[in-house]
């Protein structure tokens, strides 16, 4: 299942426009990647929460290639990611592993680990954990020795008990038997209002860190810097690929330039830039540090730095 209900708050002025889990990452909408993802690990049957802009995500959801069965739950009030599973309880077999993933994030764990864990110890819950220095921020979790989460927000105090800590990712395994522990409401957090007084009354909720690269993309800095993120790593697995642009027009090599994008005359392009699709550079027009969303337009003799431009909105960035 994938989160996608959520309004974007902190992404607006683009989430005006897009809601979140289709806006693109280096050219592509993170829900591609959240389904591609999902499809690795043999998914067959999906399940999409909608409130936001709920039209974009169906037909975002249906224009991925390899979808098989998908489930809208539109939501006409935000439920929360309790409420939302809770809502969809019915269309999930007691003998199913749900893996619920937040469709704001960009990270692709290796779950071989967590799965093994999870079955093995009979766990109502396996959170995919990471170590991370702002762990604190966003909210400390620990585990025992064994894997058994003993810490997880709201709880804030370290405890002796804890042999590792970190964040939770946004990746949950989850068995159809937690559902007997939801509250008797509609709207409701997870973590807060499920895992929290399971953990305290010591339930088996496991935690499982992983190593993979992980991106918010929660805020506008985190969403551009998602982009050039994604781009460094797609230029070290596969570090040529052709540019329609001759080399006096590019400046840097951590550029991705879209084959549809139309450059003019005496275009200049600095240092980290990304050219989406359908994009036209009018002459004499510079960017660096920039992200040009599909079908943006930088006007003639306009120079452009440290921003995000969408055919609606220029967003500088602090």
């Amino acid at each position: 299942m994938v989160l996608a209900a959520g309004l974007g708050t902190r992404l607006r002025p683009l989430t005006y426009y897009h809601p979140k889990p289709v806006l693109p990452i280096l050219n592509r909408p993170l829900l591609h990647y959240c389904l591609e993802y999902l499809d690795h690990w043999g998914i067959f049957r999906y399940i999409i929460n909608l409130h936001h802009l709920s039209e974009q995500v169906r037909e975002c959801a249906h224009s991925y290639a390899r979808l098989s069965k998908v489930h809208f739950s539109l939501e006409q009030n935000i439920l929360g990611t309790g409420g939302a599973l809770k809502r969809v309880a019915d269309l999930i077999t007691s003998a199913t592993t749900l893996i619920l993933i937040n469709g704001d994030i960009l990270f692709q764990p290796d779950l071989t680990k967590a799965l093994a864990i999870h079955r093995d110890s009979k766990a109502l819950a396996t959170l995919v954990l990471r170590h991370d220095r702002r762990a604190e921020q966003f909210g400390l979790v620990g585990t025992d020795r064994t894997g058994r989460i003993v810490l997880i927000p709201p709880s804030r105090q370290h405890l002796d008990t804890m042999a590792e800590s970190g964040m939770f990712s946004g990746v949950h395994l989850i068995n159809p038997t937690l559902f007997h522990y939801f509250p008797d409401k509609s709207s409701f957090c997870i973590v807060r209002d499920v895992y929290h007084p399971l953990v305290l009354k010591g339930a088996p909720i496991m935690g499982v860190f992983a190593q993979e690269p992980w991106s918010d993309i929660g805020t506008i800095e985190r969403y551009f810097a998602t982009q050039f993120e994604v781009l460094q790593r797609q230029q070290q697995q596969s570090p040529t690929y052709d540019l329609p642009l001759t080399t006096d027009q590019l400046s840097s090599n951590l550029a991705f330039i879209h084959p549809s994008a139309r450059i003019e005359h005496n275009v200049r392009i600095g240092h980290r830039v990304i050219i989406g699709p359908d994009c036209i550079l009018e002459q004499n027009s510079q960017c660096e540090h920039a992200l040009l969303l599909p079908g943006s337009r930088l006007a003639r003799n306009t120079n452009i730095s440290s921003c995000i431009l969408h055919p609606h909105c220029l967003i500088p960035l602090i």
